[in-house]
């Protein structure tokens, strides 16, 4: 219905096998987003160490009740790691931390 109809000057399209270009652009980037489903305290290790090495992470804490003090502690721990390290650290809803190493900000935009 609204598709755009292809015209002569574009010429033939290719077929791109998205899992050949992965492999192919996974090494040109420093630094890859971490997205972590944290499933029990011990998994904050992993996402620290990874925000401690620079990269970006976004942590799904959906696992944890809102007023759990181990869902606490684990925001305390990443919001240590932004004040190390000088990046950022937000919390988006109830159910996602989210750390951007120094350099990167964060902007919270509420959709309505």
């Amino acid at each position: 219905m609204f598709r755009r109809r292809a015209t002569a000057e574009e010429g033939p399209r290719a077929f791109v096998d998205l899992g050949e270009a992965g492999e192919a652009t996974a090494g040109t980037y420093g630094h890859r987003l971490l997205v972590a489903e944290v499933l029990e305290y011990g998994d904050m290790k992993k996402v620290m160490d990874r925000a401690y090495k620079g990269n970006p992470v976004v942590a799904d804490m959906s696992r944890f009740s809102s007023g759990d003090d181990l869902r606490l502690r684990a925001a305390g721990d990443l919001r240590q790691v932004a004040k190390d390290t000088g990046g950022s650290m937000m919390s988006v809803g109830d159910n996602l931390l989210v750390y951007s190493p120094p350099g990167t900000g964060l902007e919270k935009l509420r959709v309505r």
